[in-house]
């Protein structure tokens, strides 16, 4: 019978051994504890009520750790506060189960602890994304808390990644610390953990980081539309005449679903929703700047209690704005017009959340393609080095005993096999980058589109959509500016204003559609004749005014008069047969000593009520 060989002495405890809580690791408990509640009270914000929380890392390397059931303990402790950053209670239950579930995988279905060094827990996690997380995530706030589906699918893919990137972060900490504080070679990680940690360290971190910009991007690029819409609003609301703000069918401005409040420094107060803005006034409160980039615009959320993600949705953005008595901006302080534009925030918010919710999955994809290629690839690599060493045996301390001569997981070779994967994995990184890259595009051209829709609601504001002419708000806001600095300079000014001599009985006789063509058969017929510093007007109906710089009274008279021959010329193809018309011209000069904006019109308009007078189709001068 072999002699009896003495018992083998036990091993000294190591990272991640025994149960006992010695001084030092009671320490390190409330060290990750604390860090597990820092974590979540410390929130990364991506998006409009959506966060990345970091406090469930700490609790996974306590499991990874220690086993036991610590870390559902810091899980369940730290995510209390969830509760007040978002207003439910539904996800403590679903980051405390995913706690649950990693607990359970690890103590009582991942064998040894030598085990948890393979990266077995993210394969654990992404199945309880898969097969609880997920479905939880849709009943409890699609189901219970009734949000809208672009919220739920970006908070659905959002609290899957945050899990996963959390464990994988676990994983790694849990590898440094076993390779940096143990020194016993039955503590050191093994070569397919190494390996696990490696390639989703390296998808992880550059993947994130795009992410974040791109989302970043995003964000500004959707709030500086929106600012430039109601900026835009709020201008063509300060340059509106008062009347012509009234509630009613008629004459109102219409900015869509922009809503509008001008008040006066008189204290005149004119809206075009008074019960929308009673109700935002009453009922919504400022939504702070945490999430907004440009500092003008705000976002109005509801006060009553509600889910955060109910909050934006239901929030409108809002703009204000100080203007001159000309409809100008003006510093605080000197202002004699305050306007406030609201609009809607839903649609911007659920676009935004959709984009999101398509860049966090394929940041999702992309871990998880790295977590099962690792574990496939660490698989076949493990599989070769045992190939390379089984020859390796030497003689071990008993008669016929063998055991490697070095451990199969400390030799740094990477298989044939193994490249080809990781080949794969960095064709799908690639393939990500150049989607951030695509994303970046159209947020650009969305950029460059909303600048274009700004710059052409400013033109319409100040132009005749019909002649192309501009209107005569433009005329009121460039005359006063005009005058001032013609008076400074002693330079020559006229003012020409002309009509359409029987308009009306055109109209009558042969219907409006003909008149429109009128109309713009005369436009076109004095614009040839347009200097380059004339301005062209349309006030109203077939009335016309040309604003004439630099220009003296004789020259306002010689200029009228080839006007009027121009447009007596022209010719409109109506249906019945070509159709002529003449022009009756008043024109009148600046006067520096006394006139003003007001006097230079009413002079103007009685030179052309005495050119009517005379029989039309003339020049008159007053």
């Amino acid at each position: 019978m072999a002699e009896a060989s003495a018992p083998p002495k036990p091993p000294r405890p190591a990272v991640g051994s025994g149960w006992a809580f010695t001084p030092g690791r009671r320490l390190a408990v409330v060290v990750l504890t604390a860090l597990a509640v820092l974590g979540t009270i410390w929130p990364l914000p991506l998006f409009f009520g959506v966060h990345l929380l970091l406090g469930s890392t700490a609790a996974v390397l306590a499991l990874l750790l220690w086993r036991g059931w610590t870390g559902l303990a810091m899980a369940a402790l730290a995510s209390l506060y969830t509760w007040k950053l978002w207003g439910h209670p539904w996800a403590i239950v679903i980051f405390t189960g995913e706690l649950l579930w990693l607990s359970l995988a690890i103590n009582r279905w991942n064998g040894p602890r030598s085990n948890d060094s393979n990266g077995q827990i993210i394969l654990w996690d992404i199945a309880y994304w898969a097969l609880i997380g997920v479905p939880l995530v849709l009943v409890f706030y699609g189901g219970v808390l009734q949000i809208d589906q672009s919220n739920v699918a970006v908070v659905a893919v959002k609290q899957a990644l945050n899990g996963l990137v959390n464990t994988s972060l676990a994983f790694v900490i849990f590898l440094v610390l076993r390779l940096t504080v143990s020194r016993r070679s039955e503590q050191l990680v093994t070569l397919r953990g190494v390996f696990v940690a490696l390639v989703l360290t390296a998808i992880t971190v550059p993947t994130a980081g795009l992410t974040l910009i791109a989302s970043n991007q995003l964000r500004i690029a959707t709030q500086n539309g929106v600012l430039d819409v109601l900026s835009t609003a709020a201008s063509a609301v300060a340059h509106t005449p008062p009347e012509d703000l009234r509630p009613g069918p008629v004459g109102t401005l219409r900015l869509g679903d922009v809503a509008y409040r001008r008040l006066d420094d008189g204290g005149q107060a004119i809206s075009s929703d008074p019960a929308l803005f009673a109700r935002i006034d009453r009922d919504f409160r400022d939504g702070g700047r945490r999430y907004l980039h440009p500092r003008d615009l705000a976002i109005l959320i509801p006060r009553r209690p509600m889910p955060l993600l109910k909050q934006w949705v239901n929030g409108y953005w809002a703009y204000s704005g100080g203007f001159d008595a000309n409809g100008q901006p003006a510093p605080p302080g000197r202002a004699t017009i305050e306007v406030q534009v609201l609009e809607p925030a839903k649609a911007n918010v659920i676009r935004l959340q959709d984009q999101s919710s398509l860049m966090l999955s394929l940041f999702t994809t992309v871990l998880v393609a790295g977590a099962l290629v690792s574990e496939l690839v660490g698989r076949l690599v493990l599989s070769e080095f045992r190939k390379i060493l089984q020859p390796l045996q030497v003689a071990g301390p008993g008669p016929g005993a063998t055991e490697p001569a070095v451990a199969s997981h400390l030799i740094p070779t990477l298989s044939l096999s193994a490249v080809g994967e990781l080949r794969a994995l960095v064709d799908q990184i690639n393939a990500r980058i150049a989607r951030v890259n695509l994303l970046t595009g159209e947020l650009q051209q969305a950029n460059q589109a909303l600048a274009s829709s700004r710059d052409e609601l400013a033109t319409l504001s100040r132009t005749d959509s019909l002649t192309e002419c501009l209107n005569r708000r433009a005329l009121d806001d460039q005359l006063g500016t005009v005058l001032l600095q013609a008076r400074r300079r002693g330079e020559p000014l006229s003012l020409l204003c002309f009509d359409i001599d029987h308009f009306k009985a055109i109209n009558d006789s042969h219907g409006h559609p003909v008149g429109d063509l009128v109309l713009r058969t005369v436009a076109d017929s004095v614009r040839t004749r347009l200097r380059a510093t004339d301005a062209f007007f349309r006030i109203g109906g077939e009335e016309f005014v040309i604003l004439l710089l630099d220009c003296s009274e004789l020259d306002a008279l010689l200029l009228a008069e080839q006007h009027r021959q121009l447009v007596s010329q022209a010719e409109t193809a109506a249906p019945e047969g070509p159709l002529r018309v003449t022009i009756s011209v008043g024109v009148s000069d600046f006067r520096p000593d006394s006139d003003s904006a007001e006097t230079l019109m009413e002079r103007v308009d009685r030179a052309l009520y005495l050119a009517k007078r005379a029989g039309r189709n003339q020049v008159v001068h007053q």
